[in-house]
């Protein structure tokens, strides 16, 4: 049975249920059925990749925020302190990059040969390049693109082009032309549409936008699909 492997740059709003979801699993509802997305991670059908920026503020503030807002008892955690939950989730996110489920894009091993052509060879650039990210936001209203989201956006650009358009010998990048982000931020989302897949822009029609929601329902398809 072959699968069709995905490879996707999500951000904090999108990360942090992921784990939490993962985390929920291992630590609190092991008798429960796992998350798909973890049966996906672990088979290589799915690769997440991110940047520090993603993670820093998931382990600051996204997990505290998550925390202190969902309903314990209905989750199963009653009587666990937030803080453990937290040290859990922050445990669960180290495996999962200690595995390769979960990548930083700039620190990523596996893509050093696309890393070195991309530092000698900036004619293979297309989005990540020497004054777009000034450019786009010199156009941008400032309350648009919070400044913390600016590391991301940049992160997601190089991602871009590191997993789409640096062939390996003859063939094509590995996301083969696209890149799916997914963010449930719609301030993040409504900037990439607008300012980085419009008609001026070299990331037009290159880098997709999808809720979390949305993603998982077109991974289930595709995943149902192929078996």
């Amino acid at each position: 049975m072959v699968f069709r492997a995905f490879h996707v740059f999500v951000d904090t709003s999108v990360l942090v249920k992921i784990i939490y979801a993962i985390t929920l699993y291992h630590k609190v509802s092991v008798s429960k059925r796992p998350p798909r997305i973890l049966g996906m991670l672990e088979n290589g059908i799915l690769t997440i990749y991110t940047d520090n920026a993603v993670i820093n503020e998931l382990k600051d503030t996204a997990l505290p925020n998550l925390l202190s807002n969902v309903n314990r008892t209905e989750h199963g955690w009653p009587n666990i302190k937030p803080d453990i939950m937290i040290l859990y989730c922050i445990d669960e996110l180290n495996y999962l990059v200690s595995r390769n489920y979960i990548r930083i894009a700039e620190e990523d091993r596996s893509l050093e040969k696309q890393r070195r052509a991309l530092g000698n060879r900036p004619t293979r650039r297309v989005c990540w390049r020497d004054g777009l990210i000034d450019d786009i936001l010199s156009r941008v209203p400032p309350e648009m693109v919070p400044f913390e989201d600016i590391s991301i956006i940049s992160s997601l650009l190089y991602a871009y082009d590191l997993l789409a358009t640096v062939p390996r010998r003859a063939l094509s990048g590995i996301t083969k032309g696209k890149l799916v982000f997914i963010t449930d931020d719609n301030k993040l989302k409504q900037f990439v549409e607008t300012y980085l897949t419009c008609n001026n822009c070299p990331c037009r029609e290159k880098i997709i936008t999808l809720s979390y929601k949305d993603f998982k329902d077109k991974l289930l398809k595709s995943f149902l699909g192929a078996q």
